[in-house]
């Protein structure tokens, strides 16, 4: 690797340690988490007089996020390469006369390029503060250095607050409040372009026995194991929330109605088929899942109160039948059993009030039925 000075010193610790944000939750946040990484950039660039300025950091299942101002979409690669070597160099990072070959390739856009790698409390590379300028700069130094490490702390702080907020820290499941924010943007987006939506809430059956039986700890290590199970036998879209105690709600976006009822039944029967692991004790536990969908015709904050209380009155049933079963409620006409949508997820649905279609989503073009076998 070709670099002209590296500065002494490291960002190692440039953050305090924040639990893995990795599957759907992770997807959720990253549209917000871009937007933050736009402005670190920003105040990056302003606060060293460049014109470019890259802000990464890299989730736990290693996708990279990507803030930038003032790059052209020539120099996107390049400037990508650049904050890649930033962040895995051991310390504070300074290129300052473009080189031929290798990795590091003559641009005359990019001729010098500061940045500094944040990295975990273990060591691990998260990502980088970098600016570049076209020109030669000797005014690139430690004072530079410092402006660009609090900016990268403070990325890394604000992205710990955000999972503390949207992650369930005992189960890793998104929080109650992130999930029906989750499930608000998606009754949003299957009421504009049509698409199915699918939506089950799944209880622990009996779960009062594992704890009375095994002990509580034993019970929080089957409500972490049990979201384990579901994400295996989920897709990785399939967003999983826990909305309190033993009970869990999953969004099944783009799945009609037959496909989600035969997810739903293959979840129950794997949860049934495999006890639980509580240390060294195996508990076997099943599930009672109520199932019910988006209904086209139907839109706004109505729209979700009117799923929740489709998917609690479908879930009622499966217990009350026997449990270990899945119960399907689609009619529309249902008031809400107990469950409410947070008010977050209400403003978010109200923002896009000003989006609605100017046709029926469930008009034939845009509400096809799933395909037969599937």
């Amino acid at each position: 690797m070709a670099m002209d000075g590296a500065m002494d010193g490291a960002m190692a610790g440039a953050g305090s340690p924040a639990a893995p944000l990795a599957g759907p939750a992770g997807a959720a946040l990253h549209r917000g988490g871009l937007a933050y990484l736009e402005r670190v950039a920003k105040i990056a660039a302003q606060g060293c007089a460049a014109p470019i300025g890259v802000a990464t950091l890299r989730s736990a299942d290693g996708v990279q996020e990507t803030g930038t101002v003032g790059l052209g979409a020539e120099d996107a690669a390049l400037a990508a390469e650049l904050a890649e070597a930033v962040a895995e160099a051991p310390g504070p990072f300074l290129l300052s006369e473009p080189r031929g070959g290798g990795w590091w390739r003559p641009s005359p856009r990019i001729a010098v390029a500061l940045g500094v790698p944040l990295r975990e409390a273990d060591g691990r590379p998260v990502g980088s503060v970098c600016v570049m300028d076209r020109q030669l700069r000797p005014d690139f130094g430690l004072a530079k250095v410092d402006l660009l490490g609090d900016l990268g702390m403070l990325a890394m702080h604000d992205r710990a607050m955000a999972q503390r907020v949207a992650i369930d820290s005992l189960t890793g499941a998104t929080t109650r409040e992130h999930f029906f924010e989750l499930l608000a943007g998606e009754v949003r987006s299957a009421w504009r372009s049509g698409a199915p939506l699918a939506l089950l809430l799944a209880d622990l059956d009996h779960f009062k026995h594992v704890n009375d039986r095994h002990g509580h700890a034993a019970g929080d290590a089957v409500l972490h194991g049990l979201v384990a199970w579901m994400r295996r036998h989920l897709r990785r879209d399939d967003a999983i929330g826990r909305l309190g105690g033993e009970e869990f709600a999953v969004l099944l976006p783009g799945l009609c109605p037959q496909q989600a009822l035969g997810a739903a039944d293959r979840l129950r029967r794997a949860v049934a088929a495999e006890p639980l692991l509580a240390g060294e004790v195996a508990v076997p536990v099943t599930v009672s899942i109520g199932l019910t969908a988006h209904l086209p015709q139907a839109d706004g904050i109505e729209a979700l109160q009117s799923m929740l209380a489709r998917a609690d009155l479908a879930l009622y049933r499966a217990k009350t039948a026997g449990r270990n079963r899945v119960e399907v409620e689609y009619g529309a006409r249902h008031r809400p059993l107990g469950l409410r949508p947070h008010a977050g997820a209400a403003r978010a649905l109200s923002r896009g009030a000003d989006a609605a279609p100017s046709r029926p989503c469930g008009s034939p073009e845009a509400h096809r039925p799933c395909a037969r076998g599937s």
